[in-house]
């Protein structure tokens, strides 16, 4: 699920969903051409971190000492980045 997300993220970030290769009024050819057909990488700075801010406090004053099983946390996504 989270995939489909992204993937929607990344096709209305780069408007993707107005191009239309029959209607050249919204986008010329080249444009949805070289839109369509050019790789298109994507980057995204994930992130990991504990759910409570006391754990989080702990994680990073007793680096060494300090270890939980069962620890609870929670996915970020920081940033998408992208690049052709």
């Amino acid at each position: 699920m989270l995939s489909h997300y992204l993937q929607l993220c990344v096709s209305l970030k780069l408007d993707l969903h107005q191009i239309n290769v029959f209607n050249t009024r919204q986008a010329t050819p080249e444009k949805a051409q070289s839109l369509l057909c050019s790789p298109l990488l994507t980057r995204i700075d994930v992130g990991i971190e504990p759910t409570k801010i006391t754990d989080f406090m702990n994680l990073y004053t007793f680096r060494d000492q300090w270890d939980q099983d069962d620890l609870e946390g929670m996915l970020q996504l920081h940033h998408l980045r992208f690049s052709r």
